[in-house]
């Protein structure tokens, strides 16, 4: 439900809440017990509001749970060492004392948000058994340890997202700056920039008779996100939300190598989303999440997928 890792944003927000808390507190002395019961049951009442407004359902419930948390406590972290601060400051002002620690872990959030100066900061080399993919930063890479697969070097977040910056720095050291390729066994690739690049050459009129393939599956078939898999026996696992891994598990032990399965969406059945599972080199599986339109006389989303796949391949090439 939540990203690999917490938002700095949010970090940062609940240190300021804390800050506020600990040098009222440290001012105004220990509040009275019924006043901090109440604020810590706005602290983690306050979303709700919000969650009504934009419509109860498990994901906007779940947020609201984990904001409320992080908000009452960091109040009631600040109460406390407002607490502390006013009986520990001595000659230092009261509020330099309550506010060290937030401005402390503000700063340690903030330098981890510094991404250095090299090439890992555009695009980074992955090797994924025998497939090798130089991605640009824009396509929001994610890697993830694989079931059956030995420990990765790296696994995280590797895109634009303010959030992700510290598994950037930590790809970054892996890497040697971005000169040196790294390997991982799964590795999950957003295609909404692939996607984008191709719509537009697709459209603008003047594809050549040998591209004419790739434009015709892509009117077909709008890929989503493709996941690659290294393992020893070729599990897809992890799925990061996107697919049954179970579904295809199975179909792969009755014999089913390469294969795919389609839901109608709330939509109805003139929208599907499919999961489409190949292997893309001797080496690697492939899962592919896309969406899809009505059923048509002859489709054959293994073919088209394939040939998005080759272009996709085609476009990271390294070098």
């Amino acid at each position: 439900m939540f990203p690999l890792h917490t938002s700095t944003s949010l970090l940062l927000a609940m240190a300021a809440v804390t800050a506020c808390a600990a040098a009222f507190t440290a001012l105004r002395g220990r509040p009275v017990l019924w006043r901090s019961a109440l604020l810590l049951i706005a602290g983690a009442a306050w979303p709700w509001p919000v969650v009504a407004m934009l419509g109860l359902d498990p994901y906007t419930i779940g947020a609201a749970m984990y904001a409320g948390a992080w908000t009452a406590g960091a109040l009631l972290a600040g109460l406390v060492w407002g607490v502390v601060a006013r009986r520990i400051a001595g000659v230092l002002p009261v509020v330099l004392v309550a506010l060290a620690p937030s401005l402390a872990g503000s700063a340690f959030l903030l330098e981890r948000q510094r991404v250095p100066e090299a090439s890992c900061a555009t695009a980074v080399e992955f090797h994924i058994g025998d497939l090798s993919l130089t991605v640009p930063r824009g396509f929001g890479l994610r890697s993830v340890e694989a079931e059956g697969a030995l420990a990765q070097e790296w696994e995280g977040y590797y895109g634009d997202e303010p959030g992700g910056k510290p598994h950037v720095r930590a790809l970054c050291r892996a890497t040697d700056g971005g000169t040196t390729p790294i390997a991982v066994a799964h590795a999950g690739v957003s295609l909404v920039s692939f996607r984008r690049g191709l719509e537009a050459e697709c459209e603008s009129g003047a594809v050549v008779s040998s591209r004419q393939p790739v434009c015709d599956a892509l009117a077909r078939m709008q890929p989503i996100i493709v996941q690659f898999y290294a393992t020893p026996t070729g599990l897809p696992l992890p799925s990061l939300g996107q697919f049954n891994s179970g579904v295809i598990t199975q179909a792969r032990a009755d014999g089913e190598r390469e294969g795919s399965r389609c839901n109608e969406s709330t939509q109805g059945p003139q929208r599907r989303f499919c999961t489409v599972w190949q292997q893309v080199t001797p080496s690697v599986f492939a899962v592919s999440s896309v969406w899809l339109g009505p059923v048509r006389e002859g489709e054959d989303l293994l073919a088209d997928s394939a040939i998005l796949l080759e272009e996709l391949q085609s476009e990271l090439a390294p070098g």
